[in-house]
């Protein structure tokens, strides 16, 4: 029916809006949810690495100069997947285990360059190494990178240890490609190389360019790093978010400096864990919350239209013209249809309901007696039958408090008419 149409919009601009605050409230909740879980995860992965900080600290001594790491090398569940860093306060690198690449993986050039004649060198770690670097040059000869070789615990004797050493560098040498002052490629195939001498080849910049094939350490020979960055993390100790640049793998790291017996700074120890993991969690909880709250946002904002249209619909009818003023009514004889403004009520057809409607509506301004309209009516029994007409009033009045709050027809002592309030509404 036409007057009905209106109520069906009001009811869709219903249905729209439950779902958009509800579909807005779960994204919140999805953005609040996310928020924990990623907050927890975090967590997890900072109590990880906070345990391998006191267990490492607990491994590691420093005295006298030197670095103990009995304890660190022995011990199975120090190193794990994931990186570690200890570095002395003067730079030295006394180990880094599975390097973040592009964070403290340098070495210092300027130290390296210092054995162009082969030496025996004892570490801060206890350990004896064999050291010959050869020089990387361009063009005037400008020393653009070195090529570091080294051999562990060699013999007092280090003649034959000196000819490998120095072979080594030049097969290493010959891989390397010079262009325009830069090295440009390194195509050094592991199998070319003796597998107990380690190397290093470094630019001018304290960059790593290639290393033995070590998957664990970048730090099979003695090794500086640029002690400002060691001094930084000293005076800035705490976690760190950091991503690997070649697989962009994301890492949470500590830095917290080491002392001596006597409380003094040595160095510092930087632990870190993959959190790459919580993007993954973060992304199927994201989709799956979606997918869960679209199907939710349906099913509710569905069942909340069947409550407006079951339960509040005729409440929104009644109230409807409430506060907005009518402005014209009228009643078709045709089409037995009481209309109001652009709404219609239904009156059945050849009944006490639609006479009284047509004979009220014929003389809008008359006053008429109950014994007229039960003539209209049909009725003989005029005494006994008055009733009728109040039930029939009753019934049209209700009909048309569906939709205003005002009464169409009143009665005083058994006398009928239109309500004088909305004679200048109607229309004959």
């Amino acid at each position: 029916m036409l007057g009905q149409q209106p109520f069906i919009s009001f009811n869709k601009s219903i249905y729209r809006i439950i779902s958009i605050l509800f579909f807005v409230s779960f994204l919140l909740q999805v953005v609040v949810g996310s928020i924990i879980v990623y907050e927890s995860a975090l967590k997890d992965s900072r109590d990880y690495v906070l345990t391998s900080i006191k267990r490492i600290e607990n491994d590691i001594n420093y005295s006298n100069g030197k670095w103990n790491l009995y304890r660190y090398n022995a011990d199975p569940n120090a190193a794990d997947t994931y990186p570690i860093y200890i570095l002395g306060s003067d730079g030295y690198v006394v180990d880094r285990w599975k390097p973040v690449f592009g964070y403290l993986d340098t070495s210092d050039f300027k130290h390296l360059i210092t054995f162009t004649t082969p030496q025996t060198i004892n570490t801060p770690t206890n350990q004896k190494w064999r050291m010959y670097s050869k020089l990387v040059t361009g063009s005037n000869n400008a020393v653009i990178g070195v090529i570091t070789v080294s051999y562990f615990n060699p013999t007092d004797d280090n003649t034959s240890v000196d000819t490998k050493i120095s072979n080594e560098a030049d097969i290493i040498a010959s891989k390397i490609i010079v262009k325009n002052d830069q090295i440009t490629n390194i195509s050094i195939d592991p199998r070319d190389l003796n597998y107990d001498v380690a190397y290093q080849v470094v630019d001018q910049y304290n960059k790593i360019l290639a290393k033995s094939n070590n998957s664990n350490s970048i730090d099979r020979i003695p090794n500086f790093i640029d002690s400002s960055y060691v001094g930084n993390l000293i005076d800035n100790p705490g976690f760190q978010q950091i991503q690997d640049n070649k697989t962009r793998e994301k890492f949470i790291v500590y830095a917290t400096p080491l002392t001596d017996s006597n409380n003094d700074t040595v160095g510092v120890l930087v632990v870190g864990k993959s959190i790459s993991f919580i993007d993954n969690i973060l992304v199927n909880y994201i989709i799956s919350k979606l997918i869960y709250g679209f199907i939710i946002t349906v099913v509710f904002a569905t069942f909340a239209l069947w409550v407006i249209r079951r339960y509040l619909n005729k409440y929104l009818r009644e109230n409807r013209f409430k506060e907005e003023e009518i402005k014209k009514i009228s009643f078709n004889k045709a089409s037995s249809t009481i209309y109001i403004d652009d709404l219609e009520i239904a009156i059945p057809y050849a009944t006490n309901q639609y006479t009284l409607c047509a004979t009220l509506f014929s003389a809008p301004r008359k006053h008429w007696e109950t014994d007229e309209l039960l003539e209209k009516f049909g009725e003989h029994e005029l005494e006994n039958n008055w009733r009728k007409v109040y039930d029939t009033m009753l019934i049209v009045n209700k009909k048309v408090s569906q939709y205003a709050s005002i009464k169409l027809i009143i009665s005083k002592d058994k006398v009928y008419q239109l309500n004088p309030q909305l004679l200048s509404k109607i229309l004959v």
